[in-house]
């Protein structure tokens, strides 16, 4: 699989997009035990999609890993022996998830392949949980008021999902989608910036409680998931289920939006809104894959179609009417001048002549042509 080089100040960037994401994920906690657990984990899915596309990939897991940590510590109040092993965790797991999805990829440095985004789910499912089971273990030794019952699920979830809807734009975005027919003329920049504001929007009318009570619902939103899947592919489709997914989650974490259903524990309302965003995820980012496989295949169509009209055009062939002597069997050319026949047809096709003299012009030549070997022997 094809990297690209990285800056020396690239990994402050991962840093600083990582604590971005993190303080993001802040607004979507919810508090299990003595701990605050994010339920939409975006750091790890950036991460994860730098070391796909980056050579100098040990500097930035170490910043991603520390960023993480700093978060953890900083904005949702854990014990620091806690996010140093959580840190750990996640850079571990992300390492092996990018060190199978590079053998699994190969040279094909693209998500927008049906085949690589199967490849992604079931390495993020994977991976999350293994790193779901060993974060809950470590949290079981040095913060045993957290329930391990209640904290391995969410914290699962808010891995997976993360992993899954922000590696393939941040892999877009870090320069990894080479492989794909990418439009980055004015009018589609301005067109996917509007989609993603129609997304926000739309997502802050639904979850927000800020619509008529008669279309609160998230099925409103699907329209706009579709314009991102065909328009843009898989990159797109993921660009706007992120937003969608983290403006949802959020609003459900505080109990508002359609996902929040008074009756039921606040816990649940954030399972179906992951569950939501996951089921979301895999179908429109598919959907997406296809549509860029189906875009490629128009493209590498149409260079084949524009080749062989190259090729015909270059193709010379001899149609039409020829002025010919009568006499002399000369032809006339576009510009007036009579040619033998052998050099107009050499010079308008790919035909080349050798001479030779049929047996009727031998017999009525016979006395120019002199006598032949055998007749001399005779």
């Amino acid at each position: 699989m094809r990297r690209a080089g990285i800056a020396p100040w690239g990994a402050l960037a991962v840093a600083g997009a990582v604590l971005v994401a993190a303080e993001v994920a802040n607004g979507t906690t919810i508090l299990v035990g003595d701990l605050r657990l994010p339920t939409l984990w975006i750091p790890s899915g950036i991460l994860l999609a730098s070391l796909l596309v980056v050579e100098r990939r040990l500097g930035v897991l170490i910043a991603g890993a520390v960023a993480m940590v700093a978060a953890l510590v900083w904005r949702q109040g854990w014990p620091v022996e806690a996010a140093l092993g959580v840190g750990a965790i996640q850079a571990l797991e992300v390492w092996g998830a990018a060190l199978m999805l590079r053998r699994a990829f190969g040279e094909v440095s693209s998500l927008g392949v049906t085949r690589n985004i199967v490849l992604l789910v079931a390495t993020v499912m994977g991976a999350s949980v293994l790193g779901a089971s060993a974060a809950t273990a470590w949290l079981a030794v040095v913060a045993p008021s957290v329930p391990s019952l209640s904290a391995w699920p969410a914290w699962w979830a808010a891995d997976a999902i993360g992993l899954l809807l922000a590696t393939p734009i941040s892999f877009a975005v870090a320069g990894g989608w080479r492989g794909d027919v990418v439009d980055r003329r004015t009018h589609a920049i301005l067109e996917f910036t509007g989609m993603l504001v129609v997304a926000a929007v739309l997502a802050e009318g639904v979850f927000g409680e800020r619509l008529p009570q008669q279309i609160l619902t998230p099925a409103f939103i699907l329209p706009v998931f579709l314009w991102a899947s065909i328009r843009f592919g898989a990159a797109g489709a993921s660009a706007g289920l992120l937003i969608v997914a983290a403006i949802g989650v959020w609003h459900t974490a505080h109990g508002q939006g359609p996902l929040a259903l008074p009756e039921t524990l606040p816990v649940n309302w954030i399972r179906r809104a992951q569950g939501t965003a996951s089921m979301a995820g895999l179908s429109f980012m598919l959907l997406g894959s296809l549509v860029d496989e189906r875009r490629k295949a128009l493209q590498e169509r149409a260079d084949l179609v524009e080749k062989l009209q190259s090729a015909l055009t270059e193709l010379r062939v001899l149609q039409g009417l020829i002025p010919i002597c009568a006499w002399c069997h000369r032809i006339r050319d576009d510009a007036g001048s009579w040619q033998r026949i052998e050099t107009y047809v050499e010079a308008n096709s790919a035909a080349t002549f050798s001479h030779g003299i049929c047996p009727t012009c031998v017999q009525k030549h016979e006395h120019d042509l002199g006598p032949t070997p055998g007749d001399a022997r005779n």
